[in-house]
């Protein structure tokens, strides 16, 4: 891992050794396999946690580079949900961090529906509000973790992270659950999750 104070100090060095900047505040790079990070207004912590898990992830077996780009833009919400669920440095996941992003879903009432957030690609999630990016993120990875004594668990990480069916039509299909009871479901679990908001 490369670590820089400031954002201009990454963008200088990878302008310098021809790397093309994909974030401005950080990036594993597959191809060096080497990940190019910046401070997090979160914490040092936080975003170490963030990307160890996309270099853990990246460099499991038959994860190939067309493999994860295809998947990147298909599941977008599975990876950065992963990384953002992780991040919060709890085994539990909390879904108040963020710097206090998750809350303001509870408090405004933007949830996405499952079926869109699940659509969404790289380039569509970059364009969201960072408070509902980071809120979906954070509590769509917590209810598929925790919802229902965990009885999602298994089946979500095998085959929808790893495996990258993360579709709507395919949670449908992987879980016996139609996607109104999900959505339904969620909903309930998020709010609970995130309540009271501060």
């Amino acid at each position: 891992m490369f670590f820089f104070d400031t954002r201009k100090q990454l963008a200088d060095y990878c302008q310098t050794n021809k790397i093309t900047l994909y974030s401005p505040m950080g990036f594993y790079h597959p191809g060096k396999k080497i990940g190019y990070f910046t401070r997090s207004p979160f914490g040092l912590l936080s975003i170490v946690y963030h990307e160890i898990i996309h270099q853990l992830e990246y460099n499991m077996p038959g994860m190939t580079i067309d493999f994860l780009k295809k998947r990147r833009e298909a599941c977008t919400w599975t990876e950065e949900g992963f990384a953002n669920y992780v991040e919060t440095v709890l085994m539990e996941g909390d879904a108040k961090y963020e710097g206090k992003k998750a809350p303001c879903l509870a408090k405004i009432g933007q949830f996405i529906p499952l079926k869109k957030f699940c659509s969404l690609n790289y380039g569509d999630m970059e364009k969201l509000d960072p408070a509902v990016k980071c809120g979906m993120y954070i509590t769509v990875f917590h209810y598929f973790m925790h919802a229902a004594n965990g009885a999602y668990r298994e089946k979500f990480v095998k085959h929808a992270l790893l495996g990258g069916k993360a579709a709507a039509e395919d949670l449908e299909s992987l879980l016996g659950v139609s996607l109104d009871t999900l959505q339904a479901d969620y909903i309930a679990h998020a709010r609970k999750l995130l309540s009271p908001t501060e």
